[in-house]
């Protein structure tokens, strides 16, 4: 397995190092000459273009294996930009209640900035019941199937060992 990992170094300094993104690559035809490999690749969050962390998944046939490793990492950036365009062609979420969420540290600002009027009270009344429903889906509803979080063969209270 090849993995690749792409970071900026602000400033020439290792210190200050992130990763920006990261390709793991992995030879699905015991290394045969002609191989096919299987891919996961992911970018996180780029302020700078202004587009939202993602990742990918997919499918390389018919590589050379005799090239260069550069020509198997560069087939894979290339096909990673064309999935980094479809993402940013689809967008993120909307927001129920009208935040940009494509910059994370700018929605929570604006969230905490409208905390204190209330403004938002309405939709995050909305969300919480819509939240509480989707869980309600998922709570066994007959009480006495709870379980009572003893350990496996631990003896009941009140009753005698035998």
């Amino acid at each position: 397995m090849l993995r690749v990992t792409v970071e900026i170094w602000p400033g020439g300094e290792p210190r200050r190092a992130r990763v920006l993104a990261t390709a793991f690559i992995a030879n699905v035809s015991d290394l045969e000459d002609i191989s096919n490999y299987t891919m996961r690749v992911s970018e996180g969050v780029n302020p700078v273009a202004g587009t939202p962390a993602w990742k990918a998944e997919g499918e390389m046939r018919g590589h050379d294996r005799r090239a260069s490793v550069w020509s198997l990492v560069a087939k894979i950036a290339a096909w990673a930009a064309e999935q980094r365009k479809a993402v940013i062609r689809r967008g993120t979420p909307e927001d129920s209640l009208g935040y940009d969420t494509s910059d994370p540290m700018s929605c929570a600002r604006a969230m905490a900035e409208a905390a204190p009027s209330a403004k938002n009270e309405a939709h995050v009344g909305a969300e919480f019941a819509a939240f509480e429903k989707r869980l309600m889906k998922t709570v066994p509803k007959d009480d006495d199937k709870a379980t009572d979080n003893k350990a496996p063969g631990a003896p009941d209270e009140g009753r005698q060992e035998t």
